[in-house]
C-alpha cells in the first residue's frame, strides 16, 4: 500500500512537471504563479508530497490542463473544448433571452443586473436552454422586476 501511494505521488508529480513545461515556465516562475515557494513545487514534482486540492485546481487553471488528467491521467491533457463552446453558447443565448425578457415583459435591465444574470448563466451553463430561460425569468421575478 505504501508503495502504491508513493507511486501515485510520483505520477502526479510527473504530470505537474509536464503541465508546467507545457506553458514554458521554470519551477521558480511557476511557483510564483501558483503562490508557493519553489521548494514546495520541486517536492511536488519529485513526488515527495502532493499538493492540496486548492493548489491542484490552481495548477490546472494556470496551465490550462484538465483536472481529470492532472489527478488521474484520465482523458486528454487539455480541457474538453466542447464544454467551453457550450459555455459560450449559453452566455450568448442568455443575452438573447435578456432581450426577449425586455421585449415581452417590458423590463428594463441595467448593466449591473445584466452582468449578474450572465454570471449566473455562466455557473449553470450545462443546463438546457429551456431550463436556463426559466431560471432567468425566475431571477427577474425574485429581483422584483
Amino acid at each position: 500500500m505504501k508503495d502504491k501511494l508513493l507511486n501515485s505521488h510520483i505520477l502526479l508529480g510527473n504530470r505537474i512537471r509536464e503541465a508546467r513545461k507545457s506553458i514554458g515556465k521554470t519551477q521558480q516562475e511557476f511557483a510564483l504563479m501558483v503562490g508557493v515557494i519553489p521548494t514546495h513545487l520541486n517536492r511536488w514534482e519529485l513526488g515527495k508530497v502532493s499538493p492540496g486540492w486548492e493548489y491542484l485546481t490552481i495548477i490546472a487553471e494556470k496551465t490550462n490542463v484538465s483536472l481529470d488528467w492532472l489527478l488521474a491521467d484520465k482523458g486528454s491533457m487539455q480541457p474538453d473544448k466542447r464544454n467551453e463552446e457550450d459555455h459560450i453558447d449559453c452566455v450568448e443565448y442568455a443575452e438573447t433571452v435578456l432581450s426577449k425578457i425586455k421585449e415581452k415583459m417590458g423590463i428594463e435591465i441595467d448593466e449591473k443586473e445584466k452582468e449578474f444574470v450572465l454570471n449566473t448563466i455562466r455557473k449553470m451553463f450545462s443546463e438546457t436552454k429551456n431550463q436556463a430561460e426559466e431560471k432567468l425569468i425566475n431571477i427577474f421575478k425574485i429581483m422584483g422586476k
